[in-house]
């Protein structure tokens, strides 16, 4: 394989984009790969036009997709924000780092968080910051591998908002994540 190639997405590739996260998140397809939610969610994890609502945003975030060559299939995805925290640091949220579950364990994960960071750093952002839904010990430890460290912080699961997916327990919550840069 060549090197792969990471691009923004574009409204040309927001129904690939929504299957291959769904797919690799949610329902028996995902159990294929490590990082699924499958047990803890079902439904979807977006769709289409959630995502044309983050590129659209008065803040747009940017989806930044994976490939083998440019016209290739989406292989993996992250999303992108910058904002300001409360003490008015400049960072950059991680979220939806997705790797089709057929291609995870190829270091494609780890390649899409050093875009971002690399994104971060030239954007002047002190730290890259990212949530975790409790109870993916894996997923947490893969992470801290990367220098993310919890913040003691924690954020609310959105019960009751079906486009997020359909909890399988009443205790579910995000765990924020940072890693300085």
């Amino acid at each position: 394989m060549t090197s792969p190639v990471i691009m923004p997405a574009t409204r040309a590739d927001l129904d690939d984009l929504a299957a291959m996260v769904n797919g690799a998140y949610r329902g028996e397809t995902a159990r294929r790969g490590w990082t699924h939610e499958a047990d803890l969610l079902g439904g979807q994890r977006t769709d289409p036009a959630s995502l044309a609502d983050e590129l659209d945003a008065p803040d747009p975030s940017t989806v930044l997709l994976l490939r083998e060559a440019a016209d290739g299939p989406i292989l993996g995805c992250v999303m992108t924000q910058r904002f300001r925290d409360e003490a008015e640091r400049p960072l950059c949220h991680l979220a939806m780092l997705t790797v089709h579950p057929e291609r995870q364990g190829q270091g494609f994960g780890a390649l899409l968080i050093g875009e971002v960071e690399r994104r971060a750093r030239a954007a002047g952002c002190v730290a890259v910051e990212m949530t975790v839904l409790h109870g993916r010990a894996e997923l947490l430890a893969f992470y801290q591998r990367r220098g993310y460290a919890p913040t003691g912080r924690i954020k609310p699961f959105p019960y009751g908002e079906t486009r997020f997916g359909l909890p399988h327990r009443d205790d579910l919550h995000f765990l924020v994540l940072e890693k300085p840069l």
